[in-house]
């Protein structure tokens, strides 16, 4: 009887272990299927898409650079423009942190780099230099190519990017960086250490892999045909199961690679997915030998009728079953040195195991909760953008209530004095008089009008600043001349502060831009100060330069200068009702200040109200 308990019991051991063995192994790689290959690929696309374009898209903003243009138009006969460039050149290799910058003019054939020298005269003849016929001559906007470089001693990954209309080139505008950058990536993200990492174009060669004899190479070379179309028509992240080629099976995972119009393909060896199974089958194994020896020792036990022991280890076995893990073994039990001592033990290390596994399954509840709070977040986020939608649609209707009291308001004044003037005859006086409220009103419908322009050059994107060299400090003339009139007539004092004598006189900024922000900041200014001084000027530090107009007039509330740069905000304080205008004058600075990639905003010091608004410069010789 002994021996078939022992028999029958270890058979169902070793069944149980099986269907574990098995269950665990098709779950496992469920798991890394559905999770960590995913989460690899997509971690190693993040960061392979964030370096490429950042890459494509200076070279892009390189080759529609209007200055390149011309001067290439012009066959490089501009020497200041010449300067300009290459110094434009060395600023983005230094920046950007690339290894090489460089443009080259079709007509001259004149290869331009960094550091402001002429790199070479490439020649169709030269093998090394037939990557740029090549590209002319297949009229593609984008290209990658690797080339060895002789000066800096290692090949080079370059980004390509037709200048000019790419049916009718002028030349091509390249960054470089080194490729082990790239491949340093691949390391990091690859599942185990048989994973192959790809970097594919769309005809499916690879571009980019840890082993160099694979570059240029196509993936029908490595895949089966029809798995190579099948990667290649892929528009979102894909995983396959087990594909076999070279008589091994793999997984692969394949996923675009944002705008750069590449795909990243991983291929993880079916076997590294179970190499964890060879733990599990030895455990179970091992779980199994232990149970069968303490089935022996329990089938012994009840041959020799030893009942009270095994009831009280039933007991607690019972207790430890619905959670009191704290329930003690009594020592009784766990000091006998026959095998109902080597139950209780054992029964105690199963005790202890449980507790571990208990504060494992804490822990992971802990990660749900994080999940869960960060699901909260999303949804939080999700609430922001309906109201961010909520807001656009109430500031559609309050740009349609403002602009339709706005217009109608000077449209009335022209209309009504235009009848009066026409009902009667009138003193030449009082026909001054009407004439002069005509021309105001047209004055204020004609500024309207601009604002509502300017605005919809700006929400269209059309607002491109058109960077060239200016006097600043005859500039600042030029704004005195404008508003020292309408200054006078108020019986204010207007004054600037000239650009200090260490700075050269020029700075590069868009005049007309710069000109408009002036505009509108002075308006204000002057239409809020009934007495005192209006002040503007600029000061510079580092590689800002800041600009400010400053007035003693009415002040901005406290609780209005986070608003006054919102479309349609009208400033309200304790002496005046809301300003004349529509209210767009300074949400139009603000967003022609980002064009610039500046900013503005307005401070109180003392009894001024001070507008401050900053950008980026170009100041030539600064002494």
């Amino acid at each position: 009887m002994f021996i078939k308990i022992s028999v029958f019991v270890l058979f169902i051991v070793c069944l149980l272990g099986v269907f574990h063995y098995f269950a665990v192994k098709k779950a496992l790689i469920n798991e890394i299927r559905g999770k960590q290959l995913i989460t690899d690929l997509k971690a190693s696309q993040s960061s392979l898409q964030s370096i490429l374009e950042k890459s494509i898209i200076t070279a892009e903003l390189l080759a529609s650079d209007s200055t390149i243009i011309q001067w290439f138009i012009e066959d490089e006969k501009d020497e200041e423009l010449r300067n300009q460039i290459l110094s434009k050149l060395d600023w983005i290799k230094k920046v950007q942190s690339f290894a090489m910058v460089s443009i080259v003019n079709k007509s001259t054939n004149h290869y331009w780099k960094d550091n402001n020298q002429l790199f070479d005269s490439i020649s169709d003849s030269d093998p090394d230099d037939r990557w740029f016929f090549k590209f002319i001559k297949e009229k593609e906007k984008i290209a990658f190519h690797l080339d060895f470089t002789e000066n800096l001693g290692k090949t080079l990954l370059f980004i390509n990017v037709m200048i000019g209309d790419i049916t009718e080139p002028v030349g091509v505008a390249s960054v470089a960086f080194d490729p082990s950058i790239l491949i340093s990536e691949f390391e990091q993200y690859k599942f185990s250490p048989n994973s192959k990492i790809w970097l594919i174009n769309q005809e499916g060669i690879i571009k980019l892999s840890e082993n160099r004899n694979e570059y240029n190479k196509s993936i029908y070379n490595f895949l089966p045909d029809e798995k190579g179309e099948y990667f290649l028509n892929r528009q979102s992240l894909h995983l396959l199961p087990e594909i076999k080629f070279n008589g091994e099976s793999y997984e692969v995972a394949v996923m675009p690679l944002g705008k750069t119009k590449h795909t990243i393909i991983m291929l993880v060896p079916h076997k590294d997915l179970v190499t964890v199974l060879k733990v599990i089958k030895s455990n179970t194994i091992w779980l199994g030998l232990f149970f069968l020896l303490l089935t022996i020792f329990l089938s012994y036990s009840l041959a020799k009728n030893l009942t009270v022991p095994i009831t009280r280890i039933g007991w607690l076995t019972n207790r430890l079953a619905k959670g009191n893990l704290d329930q003690p073994i009594d020592d009784s039990l766990t000091q006998r040195n026959d095998e109902i001592g080597d139950l209780s033990r054992s029964v105690k290390s199963m005790q202890i195991q449980l507790s571990k596994t208990i504060e494992s399954l804490k822990f992971a509840n802990e990660r749900l909760a994080d999940d869960k709070i960060n699901l909260t977040k999303l949804n939080a986020e999700l609430e922001q953008a309906i109201v961010k939608v909520s807001k656009s649609e109430r500031l559609t209707k309050s740009f349609l209530s403002n602009i339709s009291h706005e217009i109608r308001t000077p449209m009335n004044c022209i209309i009504g004095f235009s009848q009066v003037l026409e009902l009667e005859d009138h003193s030449r006086e009082f026909q001054l008089k009407y004439i002069k409220q005509i021309i105001n009103g047209g004055h204020e419908l004609l500024e309207i009008i601009n604002h509502l322009v300017h605005m919809s050059k700006i929400e269209s994107e059309f607002l491109q600043p058109q960077i060239v060299a200016i006097d600043i400090n005859k500039f600042f003339g030029e704004l005195y001349s404008s508003f020292y009139d309408r200054v006078e007539k108020r019986g204010l004092k207007l004054s600037h502060i000239p650009l200090a004598t260490n700075f050269t006189e020029q700075i590069h900024t868009d005049p007309l831009l710069l000109k408009q922000v002036f505009n509108e900041l002075l308006n204000n200014a002057i239409k809020n100060t009934d007495k005192g001084e209006v002040k503007y000027g600029c000061e510079v530090a580092n590689d800002t330069i800041k600009f400010y107009v400053s007035d003693t007039g009415r002040g901005i509330p406290d609780h209005q200068k986070q608003i006054i740069f919102e479309p349609f905000v009208k400033i309200h304080n304790d002496q005046t009702l809301a300003n004349s205008g529509v209210g767009l004058g300074l949400s139009i600075s603000k967003k022609i200040m980002g064009a610039f990639g500046g900013d503005i905003w307005v401070e109180t010091l003392s009894n001024e109200t001070v507008f401050i608004f900053s950008l980026p410069y170009e100041c030539k010789g600064i002494k």
